[in-house]
């Protein structure tokens, strides 16, 4: 390899497009159209203190919740063979920042790493769902002390907000990409109607200009002391009767809700931990490179790219 000398971030822009193609037919079955989920190996979790017994326990409730991301469904936790990955957890460590505070509890800040990771999912079978997912633009209508709100981009305040912040927490610890439309659309009543009566059409056509795989109506209202939320879906051929479930409080009701959006997508789009040992090798040609040691900082971006599992020199 030889060369001026490149930045790590050049690299990985020179190999990312050689390794899209490798993405799409070794680890991740995608859809037609998707976005890439930043952050699913990174995850914050609280922890009693900074002794090595709680450290250990924060590792692994960390690694349980990315095992959850990354497979797309919290019956990974079950699999045979991943309590065993948990109680190893600091070995899939990247690193960890253990943040004190006196008002809002102590928390560990982790990184795991992407292919490590995978590997260990895949050592028990378990699926593996790449960080490309298909986009949910959600239109979620919220009925409270006798009126209703269209949940929408721009933070609110009041009952709106506790619901923006709830979807928004669930979409984030799930790793499932959803977009809500912008704030023009909340006074439109055509569309308030029609979510609540789930007919697609015409929410459909509003959606057109709006970035989407697929469209989800939601209703939410109170059924007794209970919040139900009843939801339909347009696209992707996830079209069918109305889905419901009933929680205790919004945080409880938008996890459950954003749960079942991702374990209907992990089925589909998440590949069989016995498959991620069939891909595909590549040769990949990097110019620029200039030394042993450009040279390793290379194989160490390389390798830190989660399509990949393992890299090394076949010419130089």
């Amino acid at each position: 390899m030889r060369g001026s000398g490149i930045t790590p971030m050049g690299i990985a822009q020179k190999v990312a497009q050689t390794l899209i193609l490798i993405s799409t037919v070794w680890l991740f079955a995608l859809p037609v159209a998707a976005v890439t989920v930043p952050g699913l190996y990174s995850v914050e979790v609280p922890v009693e203190s900074s002794q090595p017994r709680d450290l250990a326990q924060g590792y692994s409730d960390g690694l349980s919740r990315v095992f959850v991301r990354v497979s797309g469904s919290r019956d990974v936790l079950s699999q045979p063979g991943v309590r065993a990955l948990l109680d190893d957890a600091e070995a899939l460590l990247q690193s960890y920042q253990y943040l004190r505070s006196e008002d809002n509890g102590n928390r560990l800040r982790m990184a795991f790493g992407a292919v490590g990771v995978n590997k260990a999912l895949a050592s028990v079978d378990a699926p593996v769902w790449g960080a490309n997912r298909p986009l949910t633009l959600a239109w979620i209508a919220v009925e409270s002390n006798g009126s209703r709100d269209l949940l929408h981009q721009q933070e609110g305040s009041g009952n709106a907000s506790v619901w923006l912040q709830a979807f928004n927490q669930a979409a984030e610890e799930r790793g499932l990409p959803v977009a809500l439309p912008p704030q023009s659309y909340a006074g439109r009543r055509e569309l308030m109607s029609d979510i609540w009566g789930q007919f697609t059409g015409n929410v459909r056509a509003a959606s057109e200009d709006l970035s989407h795989d697929l469209i989800s109506l939601v209703r939410v209202s109170r059924s007794g002391s209970q919040w139900r939320a009843g939801w339909v879906f347009d696209g992707m051929g996830l079209e069918g009767t109305e889905q419901s479930l009933t929680a205790s409080s919004p945080q409880e009701l938008a996890a459950a809700v954003v749960g079942r959006w991702a374990d209907a997508f992990a089925s589909r789009y998440a590949v069989d931990g016995s498959d991620v040992g069939e891909s595909p090798q590549v040769d990949i040609v990097l110019h620029g490179i200039d030394g042993l040691a450009a040279y390793g900082q290379a194989n160490r971006v390389i390798k830190n790219l989660s399509p990949v599992q393992s890299s090394g020199a076949t010419a130089t």
